[in-house]
């Protein structure tokens, strides 16, 4: 299972903000090479471009993408921390 998923705001490298794009079939990190880590084929740039193969082990969650992940859409509210 992969630690992000599509719609996630997040960091790549040191300062890209990105959100990640669906992705058919995460395949495994060719940068760590561990069992739990994936590479993206498709994250698009907040500024409009495209990084390829993105692995996870690059990424981590934007605090704009910690809030989104508080919002249940079912109830059309912010869930509580």
């Amino acid at each position: 299972m992969t630690k992000f998923s599509p719609g996630d705001v997040v960091i790549v490298g040191e300062d890209t903000e990105a959100v990640i794009v669906y992705e058919y079939d995460p395949m495994p990190c060719l940068k760590c090479g561990k069992p739990n880590c994936f590479e993206w084929a498709n994250v698009l740039g907040l500024d409009n471009g495209w990084l390829m193969h993105v692995s996870e082990c690059d990424m981590k969650l934007s605090s704009f993408g910690e809030k989104l992940r508080r919002y249940d859409g079912k109830k059309k509210r912010w869930a509580k921390n």
